[in-house]
């Protein structure tokens, strides 16, 4: 699940009220020392990293995908990575801690 710092600043004054501190309102200021203190960076999510296996792509390409195109006008396929359909999309970037990979 992505996160961002207004995702970090609830959580944080979540956990003062859970623990009964009542003069406590997270600020900017203490998300960014806490970022700092921990080693935690903003970071763009790429799709890619985990990257599918050759032998599934050539069995999609050849095999899965002409059966399910095989009804349709090559006019009437499109590259659905190539359109902006953005309808409740989740954001690109999140946190993560310094060194550490994402999943």
């Amino acid at each position: 699940m992505p996160i961002n710092s207004l995702l970090l600043k609830e959580k944080a004054n979540q956990i003062a009220k859970n623990l009964k501190i009542v003069d406590f309102n997270c600020s900017n200021g203490f998300i960014d020392r806490f970022k700092k203190r921990n080693a935690v960076e903003f970071q763009i999510i790429d799709g890619v990293s985990d990257g599918v296996p050759e032998d599934i792509s050539n069995d999609w390409i050849n095999k899965k995908l002409p059966e399910l195109i095989k009804d349709y006008e090559p006019n009437d396929i499109f590259n659905g990575d190539e359109f902006g359909l953005f309808w409740r999309i989740l954001p690109n970037k999140t946190y993560k801690m310094k060194g550490k990979k994402l999943k």
